[in-house]
Protein backbone atom coordinates (compact mmCIF):
# COMPACT_ATOMS: atom_id res chain seq x y z
CA UNK A 1 0.00 0.00 0.00
CA UNK A 2 1.36 3.69 -0.97
CA UNK A 3 2.24 5.68 2.00
CA UNK A 4 4.05 9.39 2.44
CA UNK A 5 7.25 10.19 4.20
CA UNK A 6 6.98 13.30 5.30
CA UNK A 7 10.14 16.17 4.33
CA UNK A 8 11.52 19.16 5.48
CA UNK A 9 12.96 20.44 1.95
CA UNK A 10 11.08 18.72 -0.90
CA UNK A 11 7.72 18.12 0.75
CA UNK A 12 5.54 14.76 1.07
CA UNK A 13 7.14 12.19 -0.26
CA UNK A 14 4.88 9.27 -1.56
CA UNK A 15 6.37 5.87 -1.11
CA UNK A 16 4.70 3.18 -4.43
CA UNK A 17 5.39 -0.25 -4.00
CA UNK A 18 7.19 -1.86 -6.32
CA UNK A 19 3.86 -4.09 -7.71
CA UNK A 20 2.30 -0.55 -9.10
CA UNK A 21 5.39 0.76 -10.50
CA UNK A 22 4.28 -0.17 -13.71
CA UNK A 23 1.09 1.00 -13.65
CA UNK A 24 2.57 4.76 -12.75
CA UNK A 25 5.56 4.62 -15.38
CA UNK A 26 2.75 3.72 -18.34
CA UNK A 27 0.65 6.87 -17.65
CA UNK A 28 1.67 9.97 -19.86
CA UNK A 29 3.83 12.88 -19.34
CA UNK A 30 1.03 15.09 -18.96
CA UNK A 31 0.07 12.83 -16.07
CA UNK A 32 3.12 12.43 -14.51
CA UNK A 33 6.74 14.54 -14.39
CA UNK A 34 9.76 12.87 -13.84
CA UNK A 35 11.44 15.93 -15.38
CA UNK A 36 10.73 17.99 -12.80
CA UNK A 37 11.74 15.88 -9.40
CA UNK A 38 14.95 14.89 -11.32
CA UNK A 39 15.61 18.71 -12.10
CA UNK A 40 15.13 19.35 -8.72
CA UNK A 41 17.32 16.32 -7.53
CA UNK A 42 20.27 17.39 -9.72
CA UNK A 43 19.95 21.13 -8.70
CA UNK A 44 21.11 21.93 -12.10
CA UNK A 45 21.19 26.04 -11.97
CA UNK A 46 23.65 25.83 -9.30
CA UNK A 47 25.75 23.18 -10.55
CA UNK A 48 26.04 23.32 -13.90
CA UNK A 49 27.96 25.81 -15.58
CA UNK A 50 26.20 26.17 -18.83
CA UNK A 51 22.44 27.43 -18.94
CA UNK A 52 21.70 25.95 -22.53
CA UNK A 53 22.35 22.23 -21.13
CA UNK A 54 19.59 22.90 -17.87
CA UNK A 55 17.23 25.41 -19.85
CA UNK A 56 17.08 23.86 -23.11
CA UNK A 57 18.21 19.78 -22.23
CA UNK A 58 18.99 19.34 -25.57
CA UNK A 59 20.61 15.64 -24.29
CA UNK A 60 17.53 14.58 -23.34
CA UNK A 61 15.99 13.95 -26.80
CA UNK A 62 19.65 12.50 -28.11
CA UNK A 63 19.40 9.67 -25.36
CA UNK A 64 15.38 9.61 -25.95
CA UNK A 65 15.71 9.19 -29.74
CA UNK A 66 19.24 8.53 -31.12
CA UNK A 67 20.69 7.16 -28.66
CA UNK A 68 18.23 4.51 -27.36
CA UNK A 69 17.33 3.46 -30.78
CA UNK A 70 21.06 2.71 -31.89
CA UNK A 71 21.55 1.12 -28.68
CA UNK A 72 22.21 -2.24 -30.04
CA UNK A 73 25.10 -0.76 -32.19
CA UNK A 74 26.38 0.79 -29.16
CA UNK A 75 26.33 -2.39 -26.38
CA UNK A 76 29.42 -4.17 -28.14
CA UNK A 77 31.54 -1.35 -27.62
CA UNK A 78 30.54 -0.65 -24.24
CA UNK A 79 31.27 -4.21 -23.62
CA UNK A 80 34.73 -3.95 -24.80
CA UNK A 81 35.63 -1.16 -22.96
CA UNK A 82 33.77 -2.54 -19.81
CA UNK A 83 36.55 -5.76 -20.03
CA UNK A 84 39.34 -3.38 -20.79
CA UNK A 85 38.71 -1.27 -18.07
CA UNK A 86 37.98 -4.41 -15.51
CA UNK A 87 41.40 -5.76 -16.81
CA UNK A 88 43.04 -2.29 -15.97
CA UNK A 89 42.02 -1.50 -13.11
CA UNK A 90 41.64 -4.96 -11.41
CA UNK A 91 43.58 -7.36 -13.37
CA UNK A 92 43.45 -11.20 -13.60
CA UNK A 93 45.24 -11.97 -10.39
CA UNK A 94 45.91 -15.75 -8.96
CA UNK A 95 45.73 -14.79 -5.48
CA UNK A 96 43.48 -12.79 -3.65
CA UNK A 97 43.69 -8.91 -4.53
CA UNK A 98 42.53 -5.59 -2.26
CA UNK A 99 40.69 -3.54 -4.47
CA UNK A 100 38.95 -0.47 -3.87
CA UNK A 101 35.83 -1.21 -4.98
CA UNK A 102 34.10 2.62 -5.45
CA UNK A 103 36.99 4.08 -6.63
CA UNK A 104 37.68 1.67 -9.61
CA UNK A 105 34.27 0.74 -10.12
CA UNK A 106 33.49 4.61 -10.62
CA UNK A 107 36.75 4.71 -13.11
CA UNK A 108 35.56 1.87 -15.59
CA UNK A 109 31.65 2.84 -15.86
CA UNK A 110 33.42 6.74 -16.83
CA UNK A 111 35.71 4.69 -19.71
CA UNK A 112 33.05 2.80 -20.63
CA UNK A 113 30.23 5.80 -20.63
CA UNK A 114 33.19 8.00 -22.87
CA UNK A 115 33.19 5.48 -24.92
CA UNK A 116 29.94 6.34 -26.80
CA UNK A 117 30.31 9.66 -26.11
CA UNK A 118 33.85 10.41 -27.44
CA UNK A 119 35.04 7.44 -28.54
CA UNK A 120 38.20 6.37 -28.98
CA UNK A 121 41.27 7.57 -28.06
CA UNK A 122 40.08 10.05 -25.32
CA UNK A 123 37.77 7.37 -23.77
CA UNK A 124 40.85 5.80 -22.79
CA UNK A 125 43.36 8.96 -21.98
CA UNK A 126 43.28 8.53 -18.12
CA UNK A 127 43.84 12.45 -17.62
CA UNK A 128 40.56 13.04 -19.32
CA UNK A 129 38.60 10.16 -17.82
CA UNK A 130 40.02 11.12 -14.30
CA UNK A 131 38.84 15.37 -14.20
CA UNK A 132 35.19 13.78 -16.41
CA UNK A 133 35.10 11.40 -13.02
CA UNK A 134 35.71 14.08 -10.26
CA UNK A 135 33.92 16.87 -12.18
CA UNK A 136 30.48 14.30 -11.88
CA UNK A 137 31.11 13.46 -8.32
CA UNK A 138 31.44 17.12 -7.66
CA UNK A 139 28.22 17.91 -9.21
CA UNK A 140 26.34 15.12 -7.33
CA UNK A 141 27.87 15.93 -4.31
CA UNK A 142 26.77 19.34 -4.38
CA UNK A 143 23.37 18.73 -5.67
CA UNK A 144 22.92 16.71 -2.06
CA UNK A 145 24.32 18.96 -0.25
CA UNK A 146 21.82 21.90 -1.97
CA UNK A 147 18.79 19.98 -1.51
CA UNK A 148 19.59 19.62 2.52
CA UNK A 149 18.19 23.34 2.36
CA UNK A 150 14.94 24.91 2.03
CA UNK A 151 14.83 26.72 -1.19
CA UNK A 152 15.14 30.93 0.07
CA UNK A 153 18.90 29.51 1.08
CA UNK A 154 19.54 27.22 -1.92
CA UNK A 155 21.13 30.76 -3.79
CA UNK A 156 23.40 31.08 -1.15
CA UNK A 157 24.26 27.86 -0.58
CA UNK A 158 24.26 27.22 -4.39
CA UNK A 159 26.61 30.13 -4.78
CA UNK A 160 28.73 28.28 -2.42
CA UNK A 161 29.28 24.52 -4.22
CA UNK A 162 29.21 26.54 -7.60
CA UNK A 163 32.43 28.58 -6.54
CA UNK A 164 33.84 25.16 -5.06
CA UNK A 165 33.00 24.01 -8.68
CA UNK A 166 35.10 26.79 -9.90
CA UNK A 167 37.73 26.51 -8.38
CA UNK A 168 37.98 22.57 -9.21
CA UNK A 169 37.90 23.83 -12.61
CA UNK A 170 40.78 26.40 -12.27
CA UNK A 171 43.06 23.50 -10.92
CA UNK A 172 42.72 21.71 -13.67
CA UNK A 173 43.18 24.24 -16.29
CA UNK A 174 46.25 25.51 -14.30
CA UNK A 175 47.77 21.57 -14.61
CA UNK A 176 46.42 21.94 -18.46
CA UNK A 177 44.33 19.01 -17.60
CA UNK A 178 41.20 20.38 -19.04
CA UNK A 179 42.66 22.37 -21.48
CA UNK A 180 44.48 19.09 -23.41
CA UNK A 181 41.06 16.82 -22.74
CA UNK A 182 39.02 19.79 -24.72
CA UNK A 183 41.81 20.41 -27.49
CA UNK A 184 41.91 16.50 -27.54
CA UNK A 185 38.00 16.08 -27.98
CA UNK A 186 37.74 18.99 -30.45
CA UNK A 187 40.71 17.20 -32.54
CA UNK A 188 38.60 13.64 -32.03
CA UNK A 189 35.42 14.91 -33.50
CA UNK A 190 37.27 16.51 -36.09
CA UNK A 191 38.60 13.50 -37.68
CA UNK A 192 35.61 11.48 -37.04
CA UNK A 193 34.02 14.04 -39.67
CA UNK A 194 36.68 13.90 -41.94
CA UNK A 195 36.87 10.22 -42.14
CA UNK A 196 32.62 10.42 -42.52
CA UNK A 197 32.85 12.62 -45.28
CA UNK A 198 35.88 10.40 -47.01
CA UNK A 199 33.10 7.42 -46.70
CA UNK A 200 34.45 5.68 -44.21
CA UNK A 201 32.05 6.40 -40.91
CA UNK A 202 32.67 4.76 -37.78
CA UNK A 203 29.44 4.25 -35.22
CA UNK A 204 27.84 6.62 -33.62
CA UNK A 205 28.81 8.36 -30.96
CA UNK A 206 26.64 10.77 -28.78
CA UNK A 207 28.69 13.26 -30.56
CA UNK A 208 27.56 12.58 -34.02
CA UNK A 209 24.13 13.84 -32.67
Amino acid sequence: MPFVLPSLTKGPIVIIPPAQLKQILSKPPSEIDALGPQTEEIQDPYTVRDKEIWINKLHLGVVRKQLTKDLPLLTENIAEELAIGFERHWGSPSKWKAVPAWDSVSKIVSQAANRVFVGIPLCRNEEFLEHSRLYSDSVFGGAVFISMFPSFMKPLVGWIVRHNLNRHLATCKKNRCLHRGREAAVESIEEREVRTYMGTPERRLAVDY
